[in-house]
């Protein structure tokens, strides 16, 4: 199924790094215990890839960042496209992705440190 996407990552913020150490989500739902019938579907129609990413910002970078996940994302819900080496040692590429939740800011020495899962999904088709 490809996917269309028409927001995109602002070229003036630093792409994120990949935490390839995460683990894949569980796509599994199965019926109460107090069902007669024990039975097992999968919770999504396809299976997302959710990742840990991080960025160190500088304050204008930071500023950037929040303008854009709370106007243009509507305070994150919205999905866009954003280039990511994922899997690990692949080329860059365009992934379409959305935050799985609210991301993490963390100011340290004059820097923005900000953490985040994202749900990753795979084609991107820009426009109509």
């Amino acid at each position: 199924m490809i996917m269309q996407v028409d927001i995109e990552w602002p070229s003036n913020l630093p792409l994120p790094l990949v935490d390839y150490q995460g683990s894949a989500q569980n796509g599994t739902i199965f019926t109460s215990a107090e069902s007669i019938v024990n039975e097992k579907r999968s919770r999504f129609e396809r299976t997302n890839a959710v990742i840990s990413v991080s960025w160190n910002l500088s304050v204008s970078e930071y500023y950037s960042f929040k303008s854009f996940h709370d106007a243009n994302l509507g305070n994150g819900s919205a999905q866009f496209s954003l280039p990511l080496r994922y899997p690990l040692n692949s080329e860059l590429t365009e992934w379409m992705v959305r935050f799985a939740e609210a991301y993490n800011a963390e100011y340290q020495d004059g820097r923005w440190n900000i953490t985040a899962s994202l749900d990753v999904v795979n084609p991107v088709v820009f426009g109509v």
